[in-house]
């Protein structure tokens, strides 16, 4: 997500690409079960026309370029684009995103490969941002998601990439960038146009076979299927499971995003189906921030993770 107020300097909008986590709810149709979350990219509104462009971007080499651009132009922008950098599984995701975005993948469900040409060229996309390019600050590799958001709230980004529930806290009275920005899908690769790079995630709700209560935790469990689902959506902004709060229109007149969410809920991707997800996560979002410290080269990083991931999880 991204956006700008101007604070002294005027008022500037911003726009925000549909920033991909990994969170595995889908309306209806989710795939294995009933998750609470996912993932969006934020710019300041009214920002790309202000300096010249249609729109925001939609590849990331567009996004270096208009950046770096407005950057060049408004030295009151500190920042051109922020996302999760620090070693946690934001950092997972923002790769995947990349790895997708690219056409890449890492699990064929059966082997995990996170070494190959989309693996090593989505870290390297995410070194240039910070080295190269210099539209990203070089505090990212330490920085966590809701440290972005705040940052963002400042005034003083172009692009962030963050989850829908940043809209509402920024939309909060006080808030520099209230009602100041936008919402957009994020970008891929110019080759892959129609890729599905934005992630999904699972917040699930289960009932244990051995409850004590199971009927009391049923009732809980339906109870928050729709009626919860439609209190987070209206004013936490967080994006619903359930088709029926989607065409709810007094949710879509408060939660005026949740249209565009909608349409963006057919770029998604569900983060790899490992038994193991927890520790094949660290390994990348580990070795991955190595690379963005230039401790290691993206390859080095990524060979180094695919043998811990051989070590820890193929063979156990």
């Amino acid at each position: 997500m991204g956006g700008r107020d101007g604070g002294s300097g005027g008022s500037h909008r911003q726009y925000a690409p549909d920033a991909g986590r990994c969170d595995d709810h889908r309306r209806v149709d989710v795939r294995d079960a009933a998750p609470y979350r996912r993932q969006r990219s934020v710019l300041p509104d009214g920002q790309a026309e202000e300096y010249g462009y249609d729109g925001p971007p939609e590849t990331f080499m567009e996004l270096v370029t208009m950046a770096q651009d407005i950057l060049d132009q408004d030295d009151e922008i500190e920042n051109g684009y922020i996302w999760q950098g620090g070693t946690n599984e934001g950092l997972t995701i923002m790769w995947l995103n990349w790895v997708w975005g690219m056409g890449g993948e890492v699990y064929d469900g059966d082997s995990v490969t996170v070494n190959n040409e989309e693996g090593v060229a989505a870290l390297q996309h995410a070194v240039d941002l910070i080295h190269e390019y210099e539209i990203t600050p070089e505090f990212m590799p330490s920085s966590s998601t809701d440290e972005n958001r705040e940052t963002f709230q400042q005034g003083n980004t172009l692009f962030m990439r963050n989850w829908p529930y940043a809209v509402a806290l920024m939309n909060e009275d006080g808030s520099s960038v209230q009602d100041n920005f936008t919402v957009a899908p994020l970008p891929t690769s110019e080759d892959n146009p129609d890729a599905q790079n934005s992630c999904l995630g699972g917040w699930n709700l289960f009932i244990n076979a051995n409850a004590q209560n199971a009927e009391l935790a049923q009732q809980f469990a339906t109870f928050s299927s729709l009626e919860i689902q439609e209190r987070l959506a209206q004013e936490h902004s967080r994006l619903p499971v359930r088709q029926e709060v989607y065409e709810n229109e007094e949710i879509r007149n408060e939660f005026e995003e949740l249209t565009l969410f909608e349409d963006i809920l057919g770029r998604t991707n569900a983060r790899p189906g490992l038994a193991d997800y927890p520790t094949f996560s660290e390994i990348v979002f580990t070795q991955a921030n190595n690379a963005l410290v230039q401790s290691k080269t993206p390859q080095e990083a990524l060979d180094d993770a695919q043998s811990e991931i051989e070590d820890q999880i193929d063979e156990a």
